[in-house]
């Protein structure tokens, strides 16, 4: 369960509502279970273009859960997901495996949140280099394969209608 206490030396809720050693046990076990993979923290780096999937959550913790995946490592989850050839999938698989990703990793993190917490849907899309992050998003950077991609919570928006994600282009 996260900490709800502000006091000093105790993490705020409202910022971060999660642990990193929690959420790094979130992103393993959603890569091995779900892509039969291992991935690792790894230091950050900046995000290139590929794809990210943002799912809200509202309720005692308010916020947004993104996954950004390099579009190499975005096509190997759909390969490994679905079952297909590299060669056959579509960009639609590729959509579709990394907001499913997306949905399991918000869907384990709203486990360990108080209640009540809602799940919203999975937006994913592709991006560009360049792209905005909120202000206050925490990023987490991990490796697979070799590829680093990030996992992103930023608290306060949710599933409000206003999209706090947006493309710089």
């Amino acid at each position: 369960m996260a900490e709800v206490s502000s006091t000093a030396g105790r993490r705020s809720l409202a910022m971060e509502p999660v642990a990193k050693s929690s959420l790094e046990e979130i992103v393993r076990g959603v890569f091995l279970t779900v892509l039969e993979c291992e991935c690792e923290p790894a230091a950050e780096t900046e995000f290139k273009a590929g794809v990210r999937s943002v799912v809200g959550i509202s309720g005692a913790w308010t916020g947004e859960i993104a996954i950004e995946l390099p579009r190499t490592l975005a096509s190997l989850a759909a390969t490994r997901m679905f079952g297909v050839d590299e060669k056959d999938v579509s960009d639609a698989d590729v959509l579709d495996a990394v907001g499913e990703l997306s949905n399991q990793v918000a869907g384990s993190v709203k486990s360990v949140l108080p209640p009540p917490c809602v799940l919203g849907l999975p937006r994913p899309a592709s991006v560009a280099a360049g792209t905005s992050v909120p202000v206050g998003a925490s990023r987490y950077s991990f490796r697979v394969d070799g590829k680093t991609f990030s996992v992103m919570l930023s608290p306060g928006v949710g599933d409000t209608g206003v999209p706090a994600w947006t493309d710089s282009r």
